[in-house]
């Protein structure tokens, strides 16, 4: 089904947004919720953006759309990846219910400096707003964003830097992470492990889909399943840790209880 302009964002109920860090996965997952007939995910619109640019829910709905449109139209490619999932709808819909935006990191550095954002956000799109929080294991986090331009960042924030200002960084998010998801509260957030997924992605891929109010069919999932690679990189291995580093990564980790069970060596 194509998109026109009226009635066709009549049946959204949710939306749905990515919050965390870079390079968690967010790619993989967005492209997979929208290879869903019923989910709409744009790749990178910044929707927080927008909304402080004062778009309408109309303007904001149909950019999101499109964006899903260019981005399947080349493949859903991210990083040397490509997030294709061939027989189902990624950039076309049986009908929307459910549409969103995947930019956690540069959404949650938004959020940092302006957290009215999700309120005001919220209020342009007038349905209820769905949390998708993926964690990975900081290690691998920190050092992507040691050694790797992210284009989810702001251009100040896509220079190389140390392992401890990415470790800062790094947990800077994990701050106002902390704080959506007390504002929020625990039923319009879903988190999930990387890893977890990475091994075993159907279920968890269902699980999301029912939080987001879908069904997940098993062809769906079954198609899903076949581009997700068993494992991720370890990215931690790019970089030189010194013990002190490793040491701060994990007393920082321990007081949060999504990441007090990863570790270096993990």
């Amino acid at each position: 089904m194509s998109a026109g302009r009226g009635d066709v964002f009549d049946d959204v109920a949710t939306f749905c947004m990515f919050i965390g860090y870079p390079r968690s996965g967010h790619s993989l997952i967005g492209s997979l919720l929208d290879a869903h007939p019923r989910i709409v995910i744009a790749h990178e619109l910044d929707a927080l953006r927008r909304v402080e640019e004062g778009v309408t829910r109309e303007e904001l709905y149909e950019e999101l759309l499109e964006n899903s449109r260019r981005a399947a139209g080349a493949g859903r490619e991210q990083t040397g990846y490509s997030y294709a999932v061939p027989g189902q709808w990624q950039g076309r819909f049986d009908a929307i219910e459910v549409i969103g935006d995947k930019k956690g990191g540069r959404s949650t550095m938004r959020l940092r400096e302006r957290p009215e954002l999700l309120g005001r956000l919220e209020r342009v799109v007038g349905v209820p707003l769905k949390l998708v929080h993926v964690v990975r294991n900081p290690y691998d986090n920190i050092a992507s964003i040691a050694t790797r331009p992210n284009t989810e960042m702001p251009p100040e924030a896509r220079t190389q830097v140390g392992v401890p200002e990415a470790t800062r960084r790094y947990f800077d998010l994990w701050e106002t992470v902390s704080g959506v998801l007390a504002e929020v509260g625990p039923d319009d957030v879903f988190s999930l492990r990387h890893e977890d997924f990475m091994a075993d992605p159907a279920p968890l891929l269902g699980e999301l889909c029912g939080f987001l109010g879908q069904a997940a069919s098993a062809d769906y999932l079954a198609d899903c399943r076949e581009i997700v690679f068993s494992e991720g990189r370890r990215t931690r291995e790019d970089v030189e840790w010194t013990p002190e580093a490793i040491e701060a990564v994990a007393s920082r980790s321990r007081g949060h209880p999504l990441l007090r069970d990863y570790s270096f060596d993990s």
